[in-house]
């Protein structure tokens, strides 16, 4: 009986925190302009999905579900985008087919000010071409 008790203890504690990730999860939704007055961001974000716009460029569809999504370039070639939670952050990463690995990584979170932070990492070059890495750059955007 002991040993159920405590087995039941552990499950209503797994479900439980699972419940407290989930609600620690920001929702990116709404207009969002750059710190730098440079550029507008329109996000749509909802369990199935997470849509957003950064002018000029086209809209950016994501699966929440951890799928990978296709996103057409201007050149014709495609990146394939597939996102996760860590917490309350959450990881977009892009994928290119042409090059055979990831090549950039973004990381999504609201700042303790109210301000979406993107974080975004250029995990390329590959090895070989002789050139250097881009260092890591910091976005943040105010509600509109």
């Amino acid at each position: 009986m002991r040993l159920v008790t405590l087995c039941l203890a552990f499950v209503v504690a797994g479900v439980g925190s699972a419940g407290l990730r989930a609600q620690n999860r920001p929702d990116f939704s709404g207009a969002w302009i750059d710190a730098s007055a440079s550029g507008a961001l329109a996000v749509k974000h909802d369990g199935k999905a997470l849509t957003f716009k950064y002018e000029p460029f086209s809209e950016v569809v994501v699966n929440m579900d951890g799928t990978q999504t296709t996103m057409p370039l201007p050149d014709g070639n495609a990146l394939l985008v597939k996102a996760a939670w860590q917490g309350s952050r959450l990881v977009v990463t892009y994928y290119s087919p042409e090059a055979g690995q990831d090549i950039r990584r973004q990381t999504w979170s609201m700042a303790g000010d109210g301000q979406l932070a993107i974080e975004t990492e250029f995990l390329g070059p590959p090895a070989g071409r002789g050139l250097k890495p881009t260092p890591p750059m910091k976005d943040l955007f105010k509600r509109r």
